[in-house]
């Protein structure tokens, strides 16, 4: 299964807020819970932290602006997420879809969800929100859709992005800013609501009421195929042995 290779930063400022991250959080989040992933889980810290403080007291956030997958699994490699953590939230892949396809990013996420899980963590993967215009967000959908069957096959719980974020195979400008990208107050307010609400359900109402609608609804709004040209920097084999020691930053 090909996935992107880690990434370490180029900036320094990203570098110093991953040391900030790690040494700040690295005994709070043992038998906690963890946040982690791009901007819309890091402006749930500094931006909206109420909502943050409403649905995820008590849990760290690991999230870092601008991250796309390779990064995310550089860090969990390098510890940003330690062992015995309890539940794990990844959001990631968005700002990885201009430039690789959705084939690519969603093998990368489930490595980094196969590493968490390996350390004993139980992963839950959000999809990913519509974004700038009509083709890239249906490249999104072509992720989602792929995410949902890789959390099938390989035990993950995905969490399906709230079809209030959608209008006409494109975003929903209600709830996002003027960049296109990033969530309004109401709609990162949602953004929490829809996380909850799929990870508190009972398994068996979850898997009754939600799971085929989620199938059907994915299935159906895929209007084409998804990219088929391979990114470069591809990890163009097996997973490495999970249990291989962390990597120095």
């Amino acid at each position: 299964m090909a996935s992107l290779h880690p990434k370490k930063y180029n900036s320094l400022k990203k570098l110093n807020l991953f040391d900030q991250q790690f040494n700040y959080n690295r005994n709070l989040c043992q038998k906690k819970n963890v946040l982690i992933g791009d901007s819309f889980i890091a402006r749930l810290e500094w931006k909206y932290k109420e909502y943050s403080d409403i649905f995820f007291q008590d849990w760290v956030n690991y999230g870092i602006s601008g991250d796309k997958v390779q990064h995310l699994l550089w860090r969990v490699l390098n510890g940003n997420v330690l062992s015995g953590t309890n539940k794990v939230i990844i959001s990631i892949g968005s700002n990885n879809i201009n430039t690789d396809c959705p084939d690519i990013i969603s093998n990368t996420i489930i490595r980094i969800a196969e590493y968490l899980k390996s350390n004993g963590s139980d992963v839950f993967i959000c999809g990913q929100h519509p974004r700038e215009n009509r083709d890239i967000s249906n490249e999104i959908k072509s992720l989602n859709l792929l995410l949902y069957k890789k959390c099938q096959q390989f035990s993950f719980t995905y969490i399906p992005v709230d079809q209030l974020f959608w209008k006409n195979d494109s975003l929903n400008e209600n709830y996002f800013e003027k960049d296109r990208v990033h969530l309004k107050t109401y709609g990162s307010k949602s953004f929490c609501e829809n996380i909850s609400r799929h990870m508190f359900y009972k398994k068996s109402q979850f898997q009754a009421c939600h799971t085929s609608h989620t199938a059907n609804y994915l299935i159906s709004n895929v209007q084409q195929p998804y990219k088929q040209v391979p990114s470069s920097n591809v990890y163009q084999s097996n997973f490495p042995p999970l249990s291989s020691p962390l990597i120095n930053h």
